[in-house]
């Protein structure tokens, strides 16, 4: 009878730790969504211009980024007075690298389209998980930078994942951590996410710091200058250039 109570205490413990997991990772997402300014506002926006520089290596690449929801970006990068460019009409993606001794427009595929696909993304996929088909999941909390996170794991329908941590007491995102494949190399990355202030009606970091392990640039800070909320756009932007 002692161990039957045991095991039923047990069980009990068990069925409402899933349950409890399951409404809590729905909860902390909701409250996520609502500090970053709540659902309509982050529907109104369907455009953005992004401005702002990258400093590596004791040096500052200023950036511009375009995006038109769902699925559209445009990205340059200045470097020593050459432009990298990438971009993505919704389907192809490509990318112009004259450090990498090629000044041609080429279509991508593979992990580098992955990769400037992501970017089209203006805000991080906890907010569109349901519509994107992905699932979430809560693995529990962490520290981060003295600050405790809920530790959210998202995994796409393409089966890959990025951890997300979100904080306990305001619910920014603090920190995302995913596997990157780089010219055949994987990577690990982690971002971290702070100078959060109102661009229009919605909550954006204005400060991130890129750590990528194995990488020879040690860590990017990058400086969000200005962000433009539902700025009209030539789409033409995001076609791959003709030769």
């Amino acid at each position: 009878m002692k161990n039957l109570k045991i095991y039923l205490a047990i069980f009990i413990a068990l069925v409402f730790y899933f349950n409890a997991s399951a409404q809590t990772v729905e909860e902390i997402i909701g409250k996520h969504v609502e500090a970053i300014g709540g659902s309509d506002n982050i529907m109104a926006v369907k455009t953005m211009k992004t401005v702002g520089f990258a400093k590596m290596m004791g040096m500052e690449f200023p950036f511009t980024i375009y995006n038109v929801v769902p699925d559209k970006v445009y990205f340059e990068l200045s470097v020593q007075g050459k432009l990298i460019k990438q971009g993505c009409d919704g389907t192809t993606a490509w990318a112009v690298n004259p450090m990498g001794g090629s000044s041609t427009p080429e279509a991508v595929e593979g992990e580098e389209a992955g990769n400037i696909k992501d970017r089209a993304k203006i805000f991080d996929k906890l907010v569109s998980y349901k519509d994107d088909g992905g699932s979430v999941e809560l693995t529990g909390k962490e520290q981060v930078n003295n600050i405790e996170t809920f530790k959210i794991k998202y995994t796409g329908k393409d089966g890959k994942s990025i951890v997300y941590y979100v904080g306990t007491s305001d619910y920014m995102l603090v920190k995302t951590q995913r596997t990157l494949r780089i010219q055949g190399q994987e990577m690990e990355s982690e971002t971290y996410y702070s100078n959060f202030k109102k661009a229009g009606d919605v909550m954006m970091a204005y400060s991130m710091d890129v750590k990528t392990k194995g990488s020879p640039m040690g860590t990017q800070e990058i400086t969000m200058d200005k962000y433009e909320m539902n700025p009209t756009i030539d789409e033409k932007i995001f076609t791959l250039p003709t030769k």
